[in-house]
């Protein structure tokens, strides 16, 4: 009887445990979350860049003339034909050499006038180098004879028709002519490239090299 007693007491104790751990529930609250919206970022395409051409300097269309080239303008034709050093040179007669420090060379240009009815004259003062240190130098002698009359002589002994010391400064083309000039510089010259230019043409550059002419 005691037994039954006791068992009893054990499933009363076990039964309200269990009533205990197993009591109505209740959903706990529902609380609201804050949600902070984390913004969407944005990518802007940089623009296209468009690579800028480097332009190569342009060429110069008109070369520099040389010996031996045709020049022309609206009334003459020229062409250089020599540059050549002078040892000494013969007037009259007479053997005249540079003195110490100068040099004498000539240029022999072939010149056609190219409008003979206005009976053109070069002016010798016109007809010039320009030296190493880019002074312009008037000849000391020159002369004129027509090509057709000096055919197999010697351009280079051609007489002259004036100097400085004189009074003719002008040469008449009346056709086509051989000029001859000889100019007198400074010796620092030799080697290096000195202009000549003849009237409104183009300058022509060469180099005075010494010789025994």
């Amino acid at each position: 009887m005691k037994i039954k007693k006791q068992s009893l007491s054990i499933c009363l104790v076990l039964l309200s445990i269990f009533a205990a751990s197993c009591g109505s529930s209740k959903s706990p609250a529902t609380t609201a979350a804050s949600v902070t919206t984390i913004p969407t970022a944005t990518f802007t395409q940089p623009p296209t860049l468009t690579p800028t051409s480097t332009l190569s300097p342009t060429p110069s269309s008109t070369p520099v003339p040389a010996i031996g080239d045709i020049l022309r303008s609206e009334n003459w034709e020229a062409t250089i034909v020599q540059a050549v050093y002078r040892k000494s040179i013969s007037i009259a007669g007479t053997i005249y050499t540079p003195k110490p420090g100068y040099m004498g060379f000539d240029v022999i240009v072939k010149v056609k006038n190219l409008s003979p009815t206005s009976n053109l004259s070069t002016n010798v003062e016109n007809d010039v180098i320009i030296d190493a240190q880019g002074e312009t130098q008037l000849a000391t002698c020159w002369g004129a004879h027509d090509v057709a009359k000096v055919q197999g002589k010697d351009l280079l002994e051609l007489t002259f028709v004036g100097c400085q010391t004189g009074n003719i400064y002008t040469m008449k083309i009346e056709n086509e002519s051989y000029l001859r000039f000889h100019f007198t510089i400074k010796d620092t010259n030799l080697g290096k490239t000195i202009f000549f230019k003849f009237e409104d043409l183009p300058a022509v550059p060469f180099i005075i090299n010494a010789s025994e002419n």
